[in-house]
């Protein structure tokens, strides 16, 4: 109460402080390069690399390879992923194999009587 009292006293409304807004734990996001946030229960964040990246996603993520030298030497690096690169090459009568992160293709010609080898 407040006022003077001897005339006339005065309830003391107090109202509330406003609610807080709930902190978005994804802003700043405190995810890494190529990482994305995505808000958990109790407020924390976890990040996540982006689809066909890997590694820390609070640090970085990286593709699976940016040259051939990030591969497997039977395989390359096709579009950021270390894949086989003899699918759809290879016509007929022909192998195909990957010394060295290329395709090398063996193919077998018939002419007359003699069978070539070629290697491409």
């Amino acid at each position: 109460m407040t006022g003077d009292p001897f005339s006339r006293c005065y309830e003391i409304v107090t109202t509330p402080p406003p609610l807080a807004e709930p902190r978005d734990p994804c802003y700043p996001s405190p995810c890494g390069i190529n990482a994305r946030c995505r808000p958990a229960n109790g407020g924390t964040a976890i990040c996540e690399c982006i689809e066909n990246y890997f590694g820390n996603p609070y640090e970085t993520c990286r593709p699976e390879c940016v040259s051939n030298g990030d591969c497997q030497k039977s395989l390359a690096c096709i579009n950021n992923r270390c894949k086989d690169p003899c699918p759809g090459v290879c016509g007929r009568n022909a192998d195909c194999s990957v010394p060295h992160h290329r395709h090398l293709i063996l193919a077998i010609h018939r002419l007359a009587d003699k069978i070539l080898f070629v290697v491409y």
